[in-house]
């Protein structure tokens, strides 16, 4: 639902405009969010046309009007030009949306998107790419939508493609590579929509409807030995906890514990942050409930808890919710 106008000075989403919005500068609350615009710097690409100042970041600048480009079709290349985008953190791409010129609709058939990994150096470099990737999208089975300027390319990772660098190449040399927008989203995390509720029970409703969001512009602020936990429903082995605080200097020196129990009777810590502010924690372990929790501080400050599990035997997807097909004993998760 769209929502215009405020109630009680609120900003308000969902069915009939009853949820409230706790975001940032009132921003949008209810809307899976484009990764890419957020790493609008670490944007690459094969070459620039000359003497025009459109550079690979146009293209996840969140204005249409403006297209990064790649020289002219007739340029002498060894390579099909490409675009990619390095994420300082490693996502699980799921979804893409490539809206282009209609002119250049010519240049896209058979293009390829690749996953892999870099340091940010290396993805600084226009001249380097790992020999390992993972190809997530190749051939032409596209959806489009036009209007009279512009085409949307649309698609899907299929599988999905862990990694922290996505790259987009055309199939052929002789071509030209615009992007006047690239979305690009990452599966949904096993937190979203699970209960939740905090060490302040009088904003734990606030807390549920905030944190079950997948939006990076929301704030939930706890004081006084402050914790915020979520019930998955179910034990799950977990492989990566990834964390958005507000504010940095309220978020360092937490720690994450868990609990298998129904009614989490007991606790264990799992990790241990030592005012270092990780926001990406990689293990392994299995839990129901998972509380971030800082002891002896006055603040938690949080934006989004995103949790990845780990699939069982022949089971795949960020959510695990693929059956694979494999031959013998050959993986199928990867």
């Amino acid at each position: 639902t769209i929502c215009s106008g405020e109630r009680d000075g609120i900003v308000r989403y969902g069915p009939e405009c009853e949820l409230p919005c706790w975001c940032k500068d009132r921003g949008e609350c209810d809307q899976t969010s484009d990764i890419a615009y957020e790493q609008i710097k670490y944007a690459r690409h094969s070459d620039n046309l000359e003497q025009h100042h459109r550079y690979a970041n146009l293209a996840v600048d969140d204005n249409l009007t403006t297209c990064s480009s790649t020289d002219f079709a007739n340029k002498l290349r060894t390579d099909p030009p490409w675009w990619r985008i390095w994420f300082p953190y490693n996502a699980s791409f799921s979804y893409i949306e490539m809206t282009i010129k209609k002119t250049s609709l010519r240049y896209m058939s058979y293009f390829t998107v690749s996953v892999t990994n870099m340091s940010e150096h290396q993805g600084a470099s226009i001249t380097f790419w790992p020999t390992e990737e993972h190809l997530c999208y190749s051939g032409d089975g596209f959806d489009i939508e036009k209007d009279s300027h512009y085409v949307t390319i649309k698609l899907f990772c299929s599988p999905l493609s862990m990694g922290n660098t996505i790259k987009i190449t055309l199939g052929s040399t002789n071509t030209q590579l615009e992007l006047c927008d690239v979305n690009i989203k990452q599966g949904g995390s096993i937190a979203h929509g699970k209960p939740t509720s905090n060490s302040h029970a009088e904003k734990a409703m606030r807390a549920m409807l905030l944190m079950v969001r997948l939006s990076k512009a929301k704030e939930v602020v706890l004081r006084f030995d402050p914790w915020w936990q979520v019930d998955l429903g179910g034990v799950s082995r977990i492989r990566e906890l990834r964390l958005t605080p507000f504010y940095k200097k309220s978020f360092s020196g937490y720690k994450v514990n868990i609990s298998t129990h129904e009614n989490y009777s007991s606790w264990k810590t799992v990790y241990n942050d030592s005012d270092s502010g990780q926001k990406n924690v990689q293990l392994t372990f299995a839990a129901r409930h998972i509380r971030i929790y800082r002891s002896d501080k006055t603040k938690l400050s949080l934006c989004e808890v995103e949790v990845y599990e780990v699939c069982s035997y022949r089971r795949w997807g960020d959510t695990c919710e693929k059956e694979c097909y494999c031959g013998g004993e050959t993986p199928c998760d990867m």
